[in-house]
């Protein structure tokens, strides 16, 4: 039986050597042959790229390689990457496996978000967006809020509401340890016809709404409120910024009665502004939005980015699921 040997997996500083045996067609379920002293420890390629590089950079680390014969292996082939190879020994000479590291990859600092609200379509809108938040209950009572700032406008109702619940963590702990990262507060009112409305926690109050807002279009305002709570910075050297986004919705005119008292009685639209959410059971009965469509989730993703750009945060570095 012949060997081959290769010297080069893809890359000029490949400093490993591989030789595969060429016998039956390899199952790529078999395991690879132990490595020295460290065979016990070396049971599939991946593991010998972990251990010897970084391998979540391979490209074809999801492709298997069946044979001897696998495009990886024809000289010159820009892709180094092996997966699922039987019978495969690495030369124990070997410092590091340097092919598949692209040295223009940079390792970020991730930053912890804190979520200041119970808010569950804030919450599932974050882990879409690639992030897993620390939740904490700002505890805010927002009728109180509201009642001494007087009489102010929509937006700087929700920007207000955004901000109290911010500030009401500051400086908290979560989970038994001190906040280290952003803290975001987010509200939400829906303006019909120059009036406001929050959350209608009544069932009463929240038919007397449909009815109201049945064949008409509304504005449905998100506020948003980011202070930098990053270890090291001071109390009075923390940085914050805010602002409010909003889209206007607009509801089908054939809407029920019946179905009105229906979806109320599902309890869904008692505890959200406006008793209504795009994501669940109304979104049967809305026609169309125009605007920022995150808004009417409750949180802008968009809006929540510019704000911890003007932070110093680039937006990946929230990524963390």
């Amino acid at each position: 039986m012949g060997e081959r040997d290769v010297a080069k997996l893809g890359s000029a500083r490949a400093v490993a050597r591989i030789t595969i045996k060429r016998r039956r067609r390899p199952n790529v379920l078999d395991p690879v042959l132990a490595c020295g002293d460290d065979g016990n420890r070396l049971r599939t390629p991946e593991r010998l790229l972990r251990i010897f590089a970084d391998a979540c950079e391979h490209t074809l680390a999801r492709d298997g390689v069946g044979n001897e014969d696998h495009p990886t292996f024809v000289s010159g082939y820009t892709d180094p990457a092996v997966s699922d190879v039987r019978h495969v020994e690495l030369d124990k000479r070997a410092e590091r496996l340097t092919h598949g590291i692209h040295p223009q990859t940079e390792h970020r600092s991730t930053v912890r978000l804190y979520l200041a609200s119970t808010s569950p379509a804030r919450l599932a809108t974050l882990r879409a967006a690639g992030i897993e938040p620390v939740l904490i209950d700002p505890a805010v009572d927002e009728d109180a809020v509201l009642a001494a700032a007087g009489d102010i406008s929509p937006i700087d109702a929700v920007q207000l509401l955004a901000r109290a619940k911010a500030e009401a963590v500051d400086g908290r702990s979560a989970d038994g340890e001190v906040i280290d990262g952003i803290v975001v507060g987010g509200d939400s009112l829906f303006e019909l016809e120059g009036q406001s409305h929050g959350k209608p926690h009544r069932p009463e109050l929240a038919i007397e709404r449909w009815k109201t807002m049945r064949g008409r279009t509304g504005t449905l305002h998100s506020g948003l409120w980011v202070i930098d709570h990053r270890a090291g910075i001071g109390v009075g050297e923390r940085a914050a910024f805010g602002g409010v986004s909003s889209a206007h919705v607009s509801f089908a005119p054939d809407i029920t009665d019946a179905e009105i008292e229906a979806y109320v009685a599902t309890g869904e639209p008692l505890r959200v502004a406006g008793a209504f959410t795009i994501d669940g059971r109304a979104s049967a009965f809305i026609l169309k939005v125009d605007g920022d469509p995150h808004a009417v989730v409750g949180l802008s993703v968009s809006l929540l980015r510019d704000c911890v750009t003007r932070l110093g945060v680039e937006w990946p570095q929230l990524w963390n699921r």
